[in-house]
């Protein structure tokens, strides 16, 4: 029983209430939390679509919690009633309210409603429905033929202004596009070329229609700071119609993040109604090792490798070698840093050994972990090419192709080991269809039509390559070609300077030390010269001594370009490229000898396969049946010209476009007693744009028509246009507008 004069704790609690009651503070603050707590609902679910910030949802819940008790507070010191606000003094004034009980108990009721509601929206969302928006698409795409089931994986956007944020969003999308490429029968856009479309403003048709694609899955990532929760939209869109095919919802903890790819490549399967073949349902695979931050890297890391710059694959094999640090067991990642090593080799930017051998390591773990990822497969035939393991590299990437048909590398590296030119070819523009925004694969399909003379569709190309990223130096190659092809090299200079200046590397330096060169601006060619040797691997060199050559024949000192031919004659070195370039200078020395033991050795043991790399070799048989023939070796001449015929007569009738091979069919014409079609030839090289007018007063083979009326008059006219070039260059720097680029300082 409690004492005299106190109260019972039960009757302060209830007096306590009862006042809460009368200052309609518990009112407040249930209208307070029916009020604003759909507000926060409704902001959840919309603010993917209104493309409000992940920090908008921490602010508001901030907001509300903050604002409730000052709000009860508020309630607490004032009343509104009829009367207007007053300050409440704690007695019972009568004051009356301003809204009656029945009316606000209805209010409450409705709020109590929609709070409901968008509980069971969210939850709705929550169990990933799918959404079908064309009830007949499913029998459509059944009756689509194969050749039709093509499909781009867009970057899926953020909503936050972190950087962190977005790599994850790519990388989302980039693993997803991994996994779709698996299937064989889903053509899969690659990678540069899907991504070019981050941001655009462009419909999904005009996408699709660029890609050439008939399906388009894009979608949002948003991750919410206060729980960690991420949520991705993903939707199939019909590029042909824009009509939504299928659509879905995913919440899930961050860390579940490779659970969502399976499940959406998945249900993007199951929309498609493909028949999966054999096991290909197991290649829908988990990624349960890979972590969030090694995705993130591996994102930074494919963007910087597609710039096949030096700083880019630097840069690239960095970012990879850091997803390792998150995770060692990253397949993709390895294959990543093995192809940024080879690349880097294939480039001359990292020595051979080193790089090969970190590359086969980082490939040989990528097998070990998945022995039937495509891309592993790829990476070997690179490894293989770059090793001139010529049939082990077409196996390794005949292999890749079969387990990843989408994969738009392994088509490309392939193209450039096949032995037939429409094969080949065709594999250039599979891979170009494949990845239409990659600058490597235009670079290489553009190349392809500038042999074929098909200079209108390489322009084309060009211009896509330069939208898709106008800093990619070697699209500034393929325009200088086309220029110098037509006699523009006033323009071709521009376009390599401007490759320079993108990307100073030995290869660009050496085209303009020799077009220089080929215009008689010596001076300026020994400054590129000097820029480009330092960075020249030693394979290379020998290319300065024939730029020395060329310029003496121009000059008219047949004896200093001799003199030359004599220093190449004997070179220093055992190179593959220094015999190469013995034997041709022995040639055209008349060292026939010499010439032929250079052959005999070249066509022997491991160095026979490395002629990869210095075309097929065709300049050089030619020459060297022209030895085997002067020191009375017939059959063995014979030979030779009827390969070289054949090869360079098979490459012709393909509609390849080159004036070399002209130059090749007149010596070998020359050869044979047939004068008369080599005067032929000679005029058709020098139509397709052969400009060295100073070669045939060294070669050996034309010596039966050097002192021809025809001869000479050809010669004569081709030296007239190049002066003419050379003083229409000479105009056009001079009344330029922007004064030539110093070489000063890059």
């Amino acid at each position: 029983m409690s004492e005299p004069g106190s109260t019972a704790p039960h009757h302060r609690w209830q007096e306590l209430f009862e006042e809460l009651k009368r200052r309609r503070v518990i009112r407040v603050g249930t209208l307070y939390f029916l009020v604003f707590w759909p507000i926060i609902q409704i902001v959840d679910i919309a603010s993917a679509a209104i493309g409000l910030p992940d920090s908008a949802m921490r602010y508001l819940v901030l907001a509300f919690f903050g604002g409730l008790p000052v709000v009860l507070t508020l309630a607490w010191l004032f009343d509104l009633n009829r009367g207007g606000l007053v300050r409440d003094s704690g007695a019972d004034d009568g004051g009356e309210a301003l809204i009656g009980s029945r009316f606000e108990l209805g209010l409450i009721g409705v709020l109590v409603l929609v709070v409901a509601g968008l509980f069971y929206v969210q939850f709705t969302m929550q169990e990933d429905s799918a959404v079908v928006a064309e009830p007949g698409s499913t029998e459509e795409m059944r009756a689509m033929p194969a050749e039709d089931r093509s499909i781009a994986v867009l970057p899926f956007e953020t909503f936050s202004a972190d950087a962190r944020d977005r790599f994850f969003a790519d990388g989302l999308s980039e693993e997803l596009l991994n996994v779709l490429s698996g299937l064989s029968q889903l053509e899969v856009a690659a990678r540069t070329s899907s991504f070019a479309y981050r941001g655009t403003r462009k419909t999904v048709p005009v996408i699709g229609q660029e890609l050439g694609v008939n399906y388009v899955l894009e979608g949002s990532v948003r991750r919410n700071d206060v729980d960690d929760l991420i949520r991705v939209t993903a939707q199939l869109i019909d590029a042909r119609s824009g009509a939504h095919v299928w659509s879905n919802t995913f919440d899930r903890p961050f860390s579940d993040v490779f659970a969502i790819q399976d499940e959406i490549a998945g249900a993007v399967v199951n929309a498609l109604k493909l028949t999966l073949l054999g096991n290909e349902a197991k290649e829908i695979r988990t990624h349960d090792s890979a972590s969030p931050e090694a995705m993130i890297a591996y994102s930074m890391g494919q963007s910087e490798l597609a710039k096949r710059t030096k700083t880019g694959m630097q840069d690239g094999e960095r970012f990879f070698r850091r997803a390792l640090e998150y995770d060692p067991n990253y397949a993709e990642a390895l294959l990543g840093l093995a192809d940024a090593n080879t690349l880097q080799v294939a480039y001359g930017y990292e020595d051979r050994d080193q790089g090969l051998v970190e590359a086969q390591e980082a490939v040989d773990r990528a097998l070990a972990l998945e022995p039937e990822l495509g891309m592993a497969w790829a990476s070997q035939g690179l490894i293989h090419t770059e090793r001139r393991e010529k049939e082990q590299a077409k196996e390794a990437l005949s292999r890749a192709i079969e387990l990843a048909p989408s994969y738009a590398m392994a088509h490309m590296w392939y193209a450039g080991l096949l032995d037939d030119p429409d094969e080949s070819f065709r594999h250039y523009e599979k891979a170009y269809r494949l990845d239409p925004r990659s600058p490597v694969a235009g670079f290489n399909v553009a190349s392809q039509y500038i042999q074929r003379g098909r200079e209108a569709e390489a322009m084309q190309v060009f211009g896509n390559i330069i939208e898709a990223d106008p800093n990619y130096a070697r699209a500034y190659h393929l325009a200088a070609t086309v220029s110098e092809n037509r006699g523009r090299y006033a323009d071709a200079i521009r376009q390599l300077e401007t490759a320079y200046e993108l990307n100073p590397d030995a290869d660009t330096a050496y085209r303009l030390a020799k077009i220089n060169n080929l215009l008689g601006n010596f001076g300026t060619s020994d400054e590129w010269i000097a820029r480009a040797k330092p960075l020249e691997p030693r394979e290379r060199l020998f290319l300065y001594d024939l730029i020395e050559l060329e310029r003496y024949a121009i000059k008219g000192d047949m004896d200093g370009a001799k003199a030359v031919a004599v220093r190449l004659s004997e070179p220093g070195d055992d190179l593959f490229s220094s015999q190469v370039a013995a034997a041709m200078a022995s040639y055209f020395i008349g060292d026939y000898e010499r010439s032929v033991s250079y052959w005999e050795s070249l066509r022997t043991g491991k160095q026979a396969s490395i002629m990869i790399d210095m075309g097929d070799g065709t300049d050089v048989m030619v020459s060297v049946a022209f030895a085997y023939e002067q020191l009375g070796n017939e059959a063995e001449a014979e030979k030779l010209l009827g390969e070289a015929r054949s090869r360079v007569t098979e490459q012709l009738d393909n509609g390849r476009k080159d004036a070399g091979l002209w130059y090749l069919l007149a010596q070998i014409d020359a050869m044979e007693g047939n004068d008369q079609m080599a005067l032929i030839n000679l005029q058709r090289a020098a139509n397709e744009g052969w400009r060295d007018y100073w070669l045939p007063s060294l070669d050996p083979a034309f010596e039966s028509i050097r002192k021809t009326r025809e001869l000479q008059t050809m010669m004569a006219g081709i030296e007239t246009q190049m002066d003419l070039m050379r003083d229409q260059f000479a105009f056009e720097r001079s009344f330029a507008t922007v004064p030539a680029r110093s070489l000063e300082g890059g």
